[in-house]
């Protein structure tokens, strides 16, 4: 539980009625009344929210800023909240890169509402053609207009992040990334070729993972690309900065390894040379280097082996290790 994030019954002071420095508790927004804040994302703020007719939504509201323009605490503090983040969150950050990879510093109102729209017809999409795994996908209710912004209404997930469930020191399932591995893999069997960019969630990281409190695993926040190009992406969970497949299969080794190991693979991200199409001796040769990271046996000598190959696979073998391929060995091991 959020704890920090929590009122009181009638404790209605001007500070605890402020839920961000442009949103109070109590503002509408449609036929929604916000009472909380629950997480802060890369372009936008997302609020619990009440409707009209009852029940509990999440609202993902755009605004501008991003990069360097973040507010940022100096030290490492356990709560969260929609002021700033913490370093420990850095890692999860996502990032706004143009065409030619270069990252953006800032993004405007305008293209926040963009990127809320690209995302509601993304999952969509995606739940779409997960047929019987789409319960592992958020679901999106609608797009409300407030302000000239463009607001996306979800659907409320109880639970916690994997993050916070890996910080509680919680049991990780190996189940729920075969779920996860499942789910992308029915998307991509049906996949559309005229939406490329709906064929793959493109942004799988331990913040955009909810177990809910049924247990659970559910998918938030895929990646989105805005008409001018930039796409928000994570490099700590895709260092190539892959815009497909391989983006997921990417992610799901470098959760597996650093919920084995205890620290992510890779410290200097992305890769320099992350998103061109032509590589000569040079690229190859600093892919090379920037792949040999330590083994997660060199942290914790008690991973089963065929643990750490399938990581390996999906870090090292890209190209070549499928997302069913990853679904074949993740069954295998449970097996055993």
């Amino acid at each position: 539980m959020r704890e920090e994030y929590d009122l009181l019954p009638g404790d209605l002071s001007e500070e605890n009625l402020k839920l961000s420095d442009k949103q109070n508790r109590g503002d509408q927004i449609g036929a929604y009344t916000l009472e909380k804040h629950l997480a802060r994302g890369g372009f936008s703020q997302v609020f619990e929210a009440h409707p009209d007719i009852g029940g509990i939504v999440a609202i993902k509201i755009p605004e501008a800023g991003g990069g360097r323009y973040t507010p940022r605490n100096e030290k490492i503090v356990k709560t969260r909240g929609p002021e700033w983040i913490s370093p420990d969150e850095t890692p999860a950050e996502a990032i706004h890169f143009g065409e030619s990879q270069v990252s953006i510093d800032f993004i405007s109102a305008i293209e926040g509402s963009e990127a809320i729209l690209a995302e509601y017809e993304k999952l969509k999409s995606m739940r779409e053609r997960a047929g019987r795994f789409a319960r592992h996908i958020v679901c999106p209710h609608e797009v409300v207009i407030d302000d000239d912004r463009s607001c996306l209404v979800l659907q409320h997930l109880r639970g916690l992040t994997l993050r916070e469930t890996l910080r509680n020191l919680d049991g990780i399932k190996l189940n729920w990334f075969l779920s996860l591995a499942e789910t992308l893999f029915a998307i991509q069997t049906n996949a559309d070729p005229n939406k490329p960019g709906h064929n793959y969630h493109g942004d799988l990281k331990p913040e955009n993972i909810i177990i809910t409190e049924d247990k659970q695993v559910v998918m938030l926040d895929p990646s989105v690309g805005l008409s001018s190009g930039v796409e928000l992406l994570t490099p700590h969970y895709n260092p190539l900065l892959f815009k497909d497949s391989r983006a997921d299969v990417m992610a799901l080794g470098i959760m597996l390894y650093e919920i084995t190991a205890g620290v992510p693979p890779f410290d200097d991200v992305p890769w320099v040379f992350a998103g061109r199409e032509q590589v000569g001796e040079i690229e190859r040769l600093s892919l090379q280097y920037f792949l040999s990271y330590k083994p997660v046996q060199e942290w914790n000598p008690n991973v089963p082996e065929k643990l750490a190959r399938i990581a390996h696979n999906c870090i090292t073998n890209y190209e070549s290790y499928t997302l069913k391929d990853y679904i074949n060995d993740v069954r295998d091991f449970l097996r055993e």
